[in-house]
């Protein structure tokens, strides 16, 4: 008989665990491989389930020693499923994985959670915006009524194949999912999504881990300028449009030239970089550079050196842990009020939210005005930001994260 800790897991549980990826290729592995070690140390087995093993240069989330690795799309379903039941795992930490076959035995073969990382079968794309008239978030529960507005509201593109394969895919992941005991999401904008899809009672939020680095050097941020960041995915969702058209306002009401930086790479990189020229022709104290992907150096560097993280999203985001991350280099955040980054930027006390609904470069231009307007207010803000980043501990995480288990565990006894 296991012993139990008063509201977490039994000692040296098995757990298994579900990703698409095996390595760490973005955000989904960074946290797997936070949590993998922490739960380890915890003293539970960890085995890993994955579809994908490169590239091979990447380091992976579980070695292959102590925990048993799987791999999905070598075996297919049906002996995976088996594999997994031959191991007997006490439960099942499922995250990104595309074969929704093997998505809805799991519940069958132990006590299962899920992590929704995103709009899992309640968008046909998975983005949850509407792009036509304007591009906006769309407030529709998921189903057959999606087909209906697909082409009018431009919500994934024109073929209409995929328009018929997104949605049956989605359909039956929003089928797998009412088979979990419960259904972990980043932020409350999450948990009201996945309510209004019928998971009320069994959608809970959980905070992040977004670890402190060892080492935090003092900032060194040149006061002859004002030195914004963007720092991601350059799509059209991730509204670098938007900061490029707030910037004339900005230069006019701030009294220091400004440099602009896009770090990052995606789609929408050749029209931004277009529209900034076009800018900064007509700007003379404005700069904006264009660098491509930072590695965690590079990041660190930009955080240190930098005044303010600009974080544009048009998209409800269902987090956003850039806006940490930079946090706890004691820079703030000025960003659009949309999806959950209100459950960490506090209007006033790490940075400041530009209205979501709609989204303009003027409300944008305000919230960064806001930041960096007088030194009072960016001292302020400069230590909320590294107070609230502080809050979202690993340690937190896994306590909050056992309980889950825990719970989950007693539902199936």
């Amino acid at each position: 008989m296991r012993y139990w800790h008063a509201g977490a897991c039994p000692d040296q549980v098995k757990i298994a665990i579900t990703n698409h990826h095996r390595r760490l290729v973005g955000g989904i592995e960074t946290y797997l491989g936070l949590v993998i070690p922490s739960l380890q140390r915890y003293g539970h087995t960890v085995g890993l389930l994955h579809t994908d093993d490169t590239p091979e240069e990447r380091t992976a989330i579980l070695p292959r020693e102590p925990g048993p690795c799987w791999d999905l799309a070598q075996l297919g379903a049906t002996r995976a499923v088996a594999a997994l039941r031959e191991w007997k795992p006490d439960l099942i930490y499922c995250h990104s994985i595309a074969d929704v076959e093997m998505e809805s035995a799991i519940p069958d073969i132990a006590p299962a959670v899920f992590f929704a990382h995103g709009y899992h079968g309640t968008c046909i794309s998975g983005s949850k915006m509407h792009k036509l008239p304007r591009p906006h978030p769309c407030e529709r529960i998921f189903g057959a009524a999606c087909l209906g507005q697909f082409y009018p509201r431009n919500c994934g593109g024109w073929n209409p194949l995929t328009m018929m394969r997104l949605y049956g895919e989605q359909s039956a992941h929003l089928a797998a999912l009412r088979k979990f005991q419960s259904i972990l999401v980043a932020s409350p904008h999450m948990v009201r999504e996945y309510e209004r899809h019928g998971f009320t009672g069994r959608v809970q939020a959980i905070q992040l881990p977004v670890p402190m680095p060892r080492i935090i050097p003092a900032p060194k941020r040149p006061a002859d300028r004002w030195r914004l960041l963007f720092l991601g995915r350059l799509d059209p969702l991730k509204g670098g449009n938007f900061l490029i058209d707030a910037l004339p306002r900005v230069c006019q009401e701030l009294k220091l030239p400004i440099q602009v930086t896009f770090a990052g790479e995606g789609a929408a990189r050749t029209i931004w970089e277009e529209d900034a020229i076009a800018r900064v022709r007509r700007l003379p104290e404005l700069e904006i550079h264009f660098t491509g992907w930072a590695d965690e150096q590079e990041k660190t560097e930009l955080f240190q050196t930098y005044h303010l993280l600009v974080f544009p999203s048009i998209w409800p985001e269902p987090f956003g842990q850039v806006g940490l991350e930079a946090g706890h280099h004691g820079m703030p955040c000025a960003a659009f009020d949309v999806g959950g980054v209100s459950s960490w930027l506090k209007d006033g006390v790490n940075g400041h939210l530009a209205p979501g609904n709609p989204p303009t470069p003027d409300g944008l231009a305000e919230a960064i005005i806001r930041c960096l307007r007088d030194p009072a207010t960016r001292t302020q803000l400069s230590q909320g930001a590294q107070t609230v980043a502080r809050q979202y501990t690993l340690e937190a995480h896994t306590t909050a994260l056992l309980e889950v288990f825990a719970k989950a565990l007693q539902s199936k006894r």
